[in-house]
């Protein structure tokens, strides 16, 4: 398989995780009971985003691979801080085990990193003589 069906293929599985992220913004959004305005401009960039993709377009493909990148980078933060810690035990709960949290956090981090590498349209070649 060459590079360019693989990218299509990252491409249109990434589009498709951002429609469905689109929907599930516009759907919490419905059932909340604040200003639908802020969840319907998320959903509507996030739609944007994955038609972008759907069709190849450069600034899409930069975007997503950007937005994987930053997902890779403040998940495992988000995991591993003191603060989820103390609303386990607040909640009468043990924090999970490390080696559980990893068992499914470095697949992850491995496909975001692998679809940001994958996504990144790289430097336009341009011809340069001389």
């Amino acid at each position: 398989m060459n590079r360019d069906k693989i990218k299509k293929t990252v491409s249109l599985i990434s589009a498709l995780f951002f429609v469905f992220s689109g929907i599930l913004v516009i759907r919490m959004a419905i059932s909340s009971e604040g200003s639908i305005v802020p969840a319907s401009i998320v959903a509507a960039s996030l739609l944007i985003l994955a038609y972008g993709l759907f069709r190849q377009y450069r600034w899409a493909l930069r975007i997503s691979a950007y937005a994987f990148l930053v997902i890779a980078i403040i998940l495992p933060g988000g995991i591993f801080n003191p603060f989820t810690a103390g609303d386990y035990m607040a909640a009468g709960k043990p924090p999970p085990d490390v080696k559980h949290t990893l068992l499914w956090l470095v697949p992850v981090e491995a496909l975001l990193l692998a679809a940001a590498f994958i996504l990144s349209p790289g430097k336009k070649e341009t011809n340069v003589t001389g």
